[in-house]
């Protein structure tokens, strides 16, 4: 009799563990504007209307006890593939949104940092022969400047604006042959997700874009050039030093 309570005991323990390795750790990522949840539904500047909103998250990385980044292991999931996520929606079929990160550990409370952008040896492969999501057709430019990071993208009822984020100045023997060396603009913006509360973190992405008048004019698509994105950038690089 005691030898059976004692199998049924190990029985329970096995079953508790499998349970716990087998437990879902996901993280909301609300996208804010001005402090408001940014969706399908938002009006921005009284006019504007969302219509797709996607990006990147790699690099996640949380602050440990000894008050140290320590790199964050995404789950494999047809979003998450090699620790790069793929968060966003279309409002076009909003059926599709994926707004969560699926963690490999339990991190209730802790801080996050993350990288908005695919690393450099990611960046550049032929999508065709890439996992999900590094292989989404409306998010890859070519293989010389590789992924959109961001796409951010409002429609008014006269007016379209957009504003891709991605890696310029990319050196290659042509716009289908990767690069060998990191691109002159890699153009990867370091954020804060904040502290994780009731499963959820935050990125107000409206500093981005101060004082910039949305409109046909001001679309940027990360051309150093272009006096939006000059405008876009240096707010992102007050925001965040060590980024671009």
């Amino acid at each position: 009799m005691k030898y059976l309570t004692w199998i049924y005991i190990a029985f329970l323990f096995t079953i508790i563990g499998c349970s716990q390795a087998n437990k879902k750790h996901l993280i909301t990522v609300d996208i804010l504007y001005q402090g408001i949840p940014l969706n399908c539904n938002s009006l921005l500047a009284n006019k504007w209307q969302l219509s797709q909103l996607y990006l990147y998250l790699s690099d996640i990385a949380v602050l440990n006890e000894q008050q140290k980044w320590q790199p964050v292991m995404l789950a494999e999931t047809p979003s998450q593939h090699q620790n790069v996520a793929l968060l966003g929606v279309n409002c076009a079929d909003e059926t599709n949104a994926t707004w969560q990160l699926e963690l490999s550990d339990n991190l209730k409370g802790k801080q996050l940092k993350a990288t908005v952008g695919v690393p450099f040896d990611l960046n550049h492969q032929n999508p065709m022969m890439q996992q999900s999501p590094l292989n989404v057709p409306n998010m890859f430019w070519v293989w010389q400047t590789g992924h959109k990071f961001m796409r951010f993208e409002m429609q008014s009822n006269t007016e379209n604006w957009l504003f891709h984020l991605g890696s310029t100045g990319c050196s290659s023997a042509s716009a289908l042959r990767s690069p060998k060396q990191a691109c002159v603009h890699p153009n990867r913006v370091s954020i804060s997700l904040g502290k994780i509360k009731q499963g959820v973190v935050q990125l107000d992405i409206a500093p981005w874009f101060n004082d910039i008048v949305f409109s046909e004019q001001s679309n940027c698509k990360s051309a150093r050039d272009n006096i939006a994105c000059q405008l876009i950038f240096a707010n992102i690089a007050r925001r965040t030093p060590n980024s671009l």
